[in-house]
């Protein structure tokens, strides 16, 4: 609870005209964000919930919306890595990548279930790193990686624009 808290009083120290850009790499972060930034946050998608996330390609529109993010969040354990790393790469925003302050893989925050002991193409798409399909106690989960986003610090504020 302190950390949600402390997430609300940073985005209340942001100025009133600038919302944190979150560009999130399935819906289901997207909404997280939104119902935890509300009107202090605009938190779009790169995927919609009829996409399956392991094939999106990387479009201009989505280069465009990781230059303008001020976070992004993403699932990780390699879901998105068919794509995610060309936009970011493309994008060229240093504040969002990984190991920055405005980069989120939600993975990195749960327990993992589902650990492959071995991996080959013959499985079919197994990722090395868990299960992706499956989370533990979806709540929780939402509160620890809610906990991460809330640090002071661990989420980027609006940066000047770069035109």
């Amino acid at each position: 609870m302190k950390t949600l808290l402390a997430f609300a009083a940073l985005l209340l120290a942001l100025p009133a005209h600038a919302a944190v850009e979150i560009l999130a790499c399935e819906p289901e972060w997207a909404a997280l964000a939104t119902e935890i930034g509300g009107k202090l946050v605009s938190a779009e998608s790169a995927t919609t919930p009829q996409q399956d996330p392991h094939y999106i390609q990387a479009r201009p529109s989505l280069i465009s919306k990781v230059r303008r993010a001020n976070l992004v969040i993403c699932t990780g354990a390699d879901l998105e890595v068919g794509w995610l790393p060309l936009l970011l790469r493309q994008a060229g925003n240093a504040g969002v990548q990984p190991g920055q302050p405005g980069f989120l893989n939600a993975a990195d925050f749960v327990e993992m279930l589902d650990k492959p002991s071995s991996v080959d193409r013959s499985l079919g798409d197994v990722h090395p790193r868990c299960s992706t399909a499956r989370t533990p106690q979806p709540t929780s989960s939402a509160i620890r990686i809610s906990r991460h986003a809330g640090r002071p610090g661990s989420s980027a504020g609006p940066r000047p624009s770069r035109r």
